[in-house]
């Protein structure tokens, strides 16, 4: 709808209620010949404006704040004692009132034109809500911290109660005192709450009330409740604490999650995966140790109308046989804090609190049961998680696999892995069910339609046995198979670089002292921008403590988006950004040196790299390069060739330069 569309209905719609005489279009106010609002209706003695309107199809914070700005100073101006912010979606109006320092604060009139609030109406639409929330974050920026979406759930929920138990909540008069009673009629109400107080909470609570005035939430439409759970995503404050509403809904299409199953989301957050899961018939059971997040998914959870049981508590400190919990679950669901640090029993810490969120809950599913979680995709490939992946392996059943290049979550560029694992012994002829999303593709589009793949068995299917000894990845394993494929379709014999090479580690940390300047007892420390730049800025003293590198080693950079390779042609420091490849011989590095620069190779080294913000690829992965082997006499006739072409391109390389200067010399250069 265009604006002057939304003008003409509102026009039409305010004229069947007060009547031709009273509606005016863009009138005149005095003082303000910059700005008009679209519409007006006069008093009944058609001398004095009676409320000012705004119209607006474009719903964002800034328009919206720019709107009601105009608004506010034109009700100054005027003398309108109401005015009106009118969309397609939601109309908002309201008076102003003296606030707590003595400015002026908006109170909706949800019953306009009566503004006794005795007649509580519906949320209309998302934009609704959406807008309502950028007036309280406006109002409080600056004032209220990193978590005012949980404070803002606590200020709804008092009003939700309120209402259910008629206990008044006075937005002139209220006071610490009516906060601390209502507080506790909701914890006596809603176990497990347990209300949390912030220091402007009662500024906080009377804006909240004048905000929502004469809104109805506990008639909320369950999918309209869902607007407030994405207040956290516009809030854009740091990690979210709750895992995405198309997640949840995907997690559980995926399980196939329905009536009577018993769930358990142990990271339960703001609760969407079990509240999703109670709608659909689950007995659904969530833990979490964040208080502020347990309140916000109680209030959530009697918002939307679903039955869903919370424990307030750390999920790793749980004993297996916890009374608060049924002692076997269906369904387990789980979105970690990622590589979560925690302390084990012995009191020693401990970096892989994730890996256990997972194996503690694979204890409490009944035989048969399914466990879905998202995990950092590094728990398919690096070290310190080998034996996560081997219990996972031998232990249980892996049914699929969704690995995601792209991000899931806003706040961080992790890639992750969506892994389904049952509870019941695994074969070696076992298929996983497997799919990839891009680093290009939508998660939120791409996901849902993979699952759909998935439960009609369309999706693409990798041996349990593919994955025993190296990476879990699909795309590693892909991209491995159709190299291998090609390499033995080139060469005789093909094998992973670390038998072909005679050693394989890593660069030099940077030391504490570094030089400008070579001499007999120093070698260049080198980075790749020194590769680039082609020359040396730094140099470090010789010790037992620096890797060298010299003609018979191959650098491949293992830091960094780009993949570069380097043979040095003198003896070098390679920083900690390089992987240092020892041959036998200077002719064995050069003929592998060039190999490792050819398209089979790079596209094995891209599919190796990983990490959240600085591509990097780890030695061990490395060691598991597919490479052709050579016989002593390939790499002596390959080695020739390779110089003899070096030598031509140097050649052209200087003719062209030549060129260069004759071309300038036509006009008179030197």
């Amino acid at each position: 709808m265009h604006e002057q569309e939304l003008v003409q209905d509102t026009y039409d719609e305010l004229t069947d209620i007060y009547g031709e005489d009273r509606v005016v279009l863009e009138p005149f106010i005095e003082g303000q010949l910059s700005f008009r609002p679209d519409l007006a209706v006069l008093d009944e003695d058609l001398d004095e404006f009676f409320v000012v309107v705004e119209c607006s199809t474009v719903i964002s914070e800034h328009r919206e704040r720019e709107d009601l700005k105009e608004l506010r100073r034109l009700m100054n101006h005027s003398g309108a004692p109401y005015g009106a912010l009118v969309s397609e979606s939601f109309e908002y109006v309201f008076k102003l009132i003296p606030g707590e320092d003595g400015e002026q604060v908006e109170r909706e009139l949800a019953g306009f034109p009566s503004d006794e609030g005795q007649e509580r109406r519906i949320l209309e639409s998302a934009e609704e809500i959406q807008m309502k929330f950028w007036r309280l974050a406006d109002y409080f920026r600056g004032k209220i911290g990193r978590d005012i979406e949980s404070q803002l759930y606590h200020s709804l929920f008092r009003k939700l109660a309120a209402e259910r138990h008629n206990y008044n909540l006075d937005i002139d008069n209220l006071s610490e005192e009516d906060l601390t009673e209502i507080d506790e009629l909701i914890e006596q109400k809603y176990p497990p709450f347990q209300p949390q107080r912030h220091q402007h909470d009662v500024e906080l609570q009377k804006q909240v009330l004048n905000t929502f005035y004469g809104i109805d939430l506990d008639k909320t439409p369950p999918k309209l409740a869902e607007a407030f759970v994405l207040l956290e995503d516009q809030s854009q404050r740091g990690a979210p604490k709750t895992t995405p509403l198309w997640l949840s809904k995907a997690f559980l299409d995926l399980s196939e999650t329905g009536e009577g199953d018993v769930v358990l989301d142990p990271a339960a957050g703001y609760g969407n995966i079990l509240r999703e899961a109670s709608a659909r018939g689950a007995d659904a059971h969530g833990v979490e140790i964040n208080i502020n997040a347990v309140n916000s998914a109680i209030f959530l959870n009697e918002l939307f109308g679903t039955n869903v049981s919370y424990t307030a508590g750390d999920y790793l400190k749980l004993s297996q046989v916890d009374h608060s919990l049924p002692t076997e679950f269906d369904q387990v669901f789980i979105d970690p804090p990622f590589n979560l640090h925690y302390e084990k029993p012995d009191g020693t810490p401990a970096r892989n609190g994730d890996e256990k969120f997972v194996l503690d809950s694979l204890e409490r599913l009944k035989p048969g049961g399914r466990l879905t979680v998202i995990l950092p995709v590094g728990k398919l490939y690096k070290r310190r998680s080998s034996d996560f992946r081997e219990t996972l392996r031998t232990e249980y059943t892996i049914e699929s696999l969704i690995e995601i290049d792209a991000p899931i979550y806003d706040h961080t560029g992790i890639s992750t892995v969506i892994l389904q694992i049952a509870n019941e012994p695994s074969s070696p002829s076992d298929e996983i069910s497997y799919a990839i999303v891009n680093s290009d593709e939508d998660p939120e589009q791409k996901i849902p339609a993979i699952i759909d793949d998935i439960r009609l068995g369309k999706a693409d299917t990798l041996e349990l046995r593919r994955l025993e000894g190296g990476s879990y990845l699909p795309s590693e394993i892909i991209q491995m198979d159709k190299t291998s494929r090609k390499l033995q379709q080139q060469y005789d014999k093909v094998e992973e670089i670390q038998d072909v090479a005679k050693e394989i580690r890593g660069g030099t940390k940077k030391p504490d002292q570094v030089f400008e300047e070579d001499s007999d007892h120093r070698l260049p420390y080198v980075n790749i921008r020194d590769i680039q730049q082609e020359t040396y800025s730094e140099f470090v003293d010789v010790s037992d403590n620096i890797v060298r590198a010299d003609e018979t080693d191959v650098l491949v950079s293992a830091t960094g988006a780009k993949i570069h390779i380097h043979h040095p042609e003198r003896e070098i420091a390679p920083s900690s950004m390089w992987a240092v490849v020892r041959f036998r011989t200077e002719e064995e590095a050069l003929v592998y040196a060039h190999f490792l620069d050819t398209e089979l190779a790079r596209n094995q080294l891209e599919s190796m790299q990983g990490g959240a913000t600085v591509q990097h690829i780890p030695i061990r992965r490395l060691r598991e390069l597919l490479v052709p082997e050579f016989s002593e006499a390939e790499i002596q006739d390959k080695a020739e060739s390779i110089r003899k072409r070096l030598e031509k391109i140097a050649d052209l390389e200087q003719e062209q330069a030549q060129l260069q200067d004759d071309l300038e010399g036509l006009f008179g250069g030197e």
